[in-house]
């Protein structure tokens, strides 16, 4: 299935391309997920997802095949595989962003192949839910980091990261989709993993 995101964040377009570069300085606003490691044009990271008393949590694999940072697109093939559970995930993402006026759109469109427990719903609920999650990630992203650039942080080691996994807050899907779409859907939020996936391959893109 394919699904395809549009938002608009009020930055100029280098000022986003920068931020999305800094993978330490986003990371902590995409709900549920921690990146664990970085190896050039590899990462990963780990995904939680809740429903009432259940949580799901993905290991997540995603590498760099192609980046225009001229263009402002970046592609990228994405992975992933339940903790406790045979459910697995491929996507193939593509993203741009493009400066429209005094704010800048981002594109994302993921090419999901699913199976195991996320594979028996359709298209519309994936698309719901990880439009509203990546919404709120690009609101976070523009009143918390490109209104304040702060100090240049730390790079991470891997036992910070771990530690970091550990405490991270799964994304309550209650919360954002409604109780009648959460109940359908527990781990509706892997499509976000595809949908952010974006912004962490944009690191070093310049």
């Amino acid at each position: 299935m394919q699904l395809r995101n549009t938002f608009t964040v009020t930055a100029p377009v280098d000022a986003l391309w920068d931020v999305l570069n800094d993978v330490e300085r986003f990371a902590p606003y995409i709900p549920g997920f921690v990146l664990t490691e970085a190896d050039g044009d590899r990462y990963r990271g780990r995904m939680k997802i809740k429903v009432g008393a259940v949580t799901v949590q993905y290991d997540v694999d995603i590498t760099v095949v192609e980046r225009d940072a001229v263009a402002r697109t970046v592609k990228a093939v994405a992975a992933g595989r339940e903790r406790r559970g045979a459910g697995t995930m491929r996507a193939d993402v593509t993203g741009s962003l493009a400066a429209r006026g005094g704010v800048t759109e981002a594109t994302i469109t993921t090419d999901l192949d699913v199976t195991g427990r996320v594979a028996q719903f359709g298209r519309n609920i994936l698309a719901e839910v990880a439009g509203r999650l990546l919404t709120k990630f690009a609101d976070d992203l523009e009143k918390k980091v490109l209104a304040d650039p702060g100090p240049e942080p730390a790079a991470p080691n891997q036992s910070q990261s771990q530690s970091a996994t550990v405490g991270t807050e799964p994304v309550d899907l209650v919360e954002v989709a409604g109780a009648s779409v959460a109940k359908r859907f527990v781990p509706a939020g892997l499509a976000l993993v595809m949908a952010v996936a974006l912004y962490r391959i944009f690191r070093g893109g310049r």
